[in-house]
C-alpha cells in the first residue's frame, strides 16, 4: 500500500522533480504558482481549461449516469484553420492565394514578427494535442476522425454518460446524420435503435437572427438504451417553423433497414422533404440497387473512381499563367506549351455543368476570391475551336493519361434543379471537387454512353434525396 501512495526516494527523482517536497506544499497551501511539472500542468490547464465529467458530478456518476441531458454544444473544427487564425492577425497571410502560398509566409515569420509566430505555434500545439487525446484516448472511437468538429465528439460523449432510461436533447447540426465523418457514429445510434427524432431547421426565417441564413441545424433526441420496440426514428427535414412539425406530411419513419437499402456504403441520413418522398425512394431502392455497393462487393457496371488532384494538398504543382508565360509557354488553345513541355488545364467544379465542359472559365478574372466565373458567350459556344481558360495549369507528367475523363461534380445542393451533374471533360487535370471515373473494359464511345442513364430524369429523384448524405 505505501508503495502506491509515496514515491521512490532517489537523486535522479528529486532532480525530474517527481517529488512531493515540503516547499511544494508550502506553495499550495499560500497560493504559490506550483513549479516543475505540477506548475507547467497548471499553466496548461489555465489556458485550456481542463474538464473531468465524473470529479465535477461525483454523484451523478455514483449512480450511472444523468436521466436527462439538454444541450447545445460548440460547433467548432479541432485542426486549426490558418485563415480564420489569421485574418484578425495578418491579412496578408489570411489572403494568401492558396495554402503553398499561406504557408510560405507563415514560414517567415520567425524573422518577421515573433510575437505572432510564437502564438502560432502555441495554438498550433493546443490543437494537435487535443486532436492527439481525442483520437488516442479511446474514449471516442466513432467520432475521433477525420476533421473532428466538437459538436460529434460531445454527442458522442454524452451518449456514454447517459442512464438506459435517460434521454438526450441536443442542437446540433444536422451534418451529425450526413456527414461522411459522422457516418460511423450515426450508424452506431440509428441501427441500434437508440435514435428517437431528427428534425432538420433550416435559417431562413430567422428563428436565430445572429446565425447565417444558411445554417442547417436539427433537434436530436437519443435514447440511453434502445427501447425493448421500436418502429424506426422520426425524422423531418427542410423546416423552417417549429409548427412545421405538426404536418403529418414533414415526418416520416426510417429504420435501421432503411439505411442499410439506401445508403449502403455510408449508413449516412437520406434526406427528404416529404414521406411520400420517403416511401417513392425507398420502393426505387427495393427494385435497383446501388450503382456499387462496398458492403457485399456488388458493381455490375464495374465502375472505378478517380481523385486526381486536391486543391490543397497538391497547389505546390499548379502553375498560374503569369508563371508560364515568365518562363517563356506560350499559349495554344487552354493548353501552355515549351519545346517538348506540356502544361495542362485544371478543370475545376465551377467550370463544369451538366453536358457542357466549356461553361465556366476564367478569362478576365482577376482574383481567385471570385465565387463566380463567367460564362462563354454564345459566339464562343459556337466556335467549336474555343477552349475555357483555367486558373491553374498542371505539367502533363504529372496527369494520367487518357484521351478523355468522364466527371461529375463533387459539390451539389438539394435545392439544385440537377444535383447529378455529369460531363465529359478532355485530356486535363481536375481537381478534387470534380471526381472523375470510368466503366471498367470498355471504349471511348461505351464510356461515353454510360453518361445517359446516370443523367437521365429517372435518377433525378434518387439522387436528389440522397447525395446531400453522402
Amino acid at each position: 500500500m505505501v508503495r502506491h501512495i509515496f514515491a521512490e526516494l532517489s537523486e535522479e527523482r528529486f532532480q525530474a522533480n517527481e517529488i512531493l517536497t515540503t516547499a511544494a506544499v508550502l506553495d499550495a497551501l499560500e497560493g504559490r504558482p506550483p513549479h516543475g511539472p505540477l506548475g507547467m500542468a497548471a499553466e496548461i490547464d489555465y489556458r485550456v481549461r481542463f474538464f473531468h465529467w465524473a470529479l465535477e458530478f461525483p454523484e451523478v456518476f455514483a449512480r450511472g449516469g444523468f436521466d436527462i441531458i439538454l444541450c447545445n454544444p460548440p460547433w467548432e473544427r479541432i485542426k486549426l484553420q490558418q485563415e480564420e487564425f489569421f485574418s484578425s492577425r495578418d491579412l496578408n497571410i489570411s489572403r494568401a492565394p492558396n495554402k503553398a502560398a499561406r504557408e510560405r509566409l507563415i514560414r517567415e515569420l520567425p524573422n518577421a514578427n515573433l510575437a505572432l509566430w510564437r502564438e502560432y505555434s502555441m495554438a498550433l500545439h493546443d490543437a494537435d494535442s487535443l486532436s492527439r487525446f481525442l483520437r488516442a484516448s479511446g474514449l471516442y472511437p466513432l467520432t475521433a476522425r477525420g476533421d473532428i468538429n466538437t459538436y460529434s465528439v460531445f454527442a458522442e460523449r454524452f451518449t456514454a454518460f447517459i442512464r438506459a432510461d435517460g434521454r438526450i436533447g441536443a442542437v446540433l447540426p444536422t451534418g451529425i446524420a450526413t456527414d461522411d465523418t459522422n457516418k460511423q457514429s450515426f450508424a452506431h445510434i440509428a441501427t441500434t435503435g437508440r435514435l428517437a427524432t431528427l428534425y432538420d431547421f433550416e435559417n431562413r426565417e430567422r428563428l436565430f437572427p445572429a446565425v447565417d441564413s444558411r445554417m442547417k441545424f436539427s433537434l436530436t433526441t437519443i435514447h440511453g438504451a434502445a427501447p425493448a420496440t421500436s418502429q424506426g426514428a422520426q425524422f423531418a427535414f427542410f423546416l423552417t417553423r417549429a409548427e412545421q412539425l405538426r404536418d403529418p406530411q414533414r415526418i416520416f419513419p426510417l429504420t435501421a433497414h432503411d439505411f442499410e437499402l439506401l445508403n449502403p456504403n455510408t449508413k449516412t441520413c437520406p434526406i427528404f422533404r416529404t414521406r411520400d418522398d420517403a416511401e417513392l425512394t425507398r420502393k426505387i431502392y427495393q427494385r435497383v440497387p446501388a450503382l456499387v455497393n462496398e458492403s457485399t462487393g456488388e458493381n455490375h457496371w464495374g465502375i472505378s473512381f478517380l481523385r486526381m488532384f486536391d486543391m490543397s494538398n497538391d497547389s505546390h504543382l499548379f502553375r498560374t499563367r503569369d508563371w508560364l508565360e515568365d518562363r517563356g509557354f506560350r499559349l495554344s488553345g487552354n493548353r501552355f506549351v515549351n519545346s517538348d513541355e506540356l502544361y495542362l488545364p485544371l478543370y475545376e467544379a465551377k467550370m463544369i455543368p451538366q453536358y457542357d465542359h466549356r461553361n465556366g472559365t476564367f478569362e478576365g478574372v482577376t482574383s481567385r476570391a471570385n465565387v463566380l466565373i463567367p460564362t462563354p458567350t454564345e459566339a464562343q459556344h459556337e466556335d467549336p475551336r474555343y477552349m475555357p481558360l483555367p486558373w491553374y495549369w498542371v505539367n502533363s507528367a504529372k496527369v494520367p493519361p487518357r484521351s478523355m475523363s468522364l466527371g461529375f461534380r463533387d459539390l451539389a445542393r438539394s435545392t439544385d434543379e440537377r444535383t447529378a451533374i455529369f460531363t465529359a471533360v478532355p485530356l486535363s487535370a481536375v481537381g478534387n471537387k470534380s471526381h472523375s471515373y470510368r466503366p471498367n473494359g470498355s471504349g471511348a464511345t461505351e464510356r461515353a454512353s454510360s453518361q445517359m442513364p446516370i443523367r437521365s430524369f429517372s435518377t433525378t429523384l434518387p439522387d436528389k434525396k440522397l447525395v446531400a448524405s453522402q
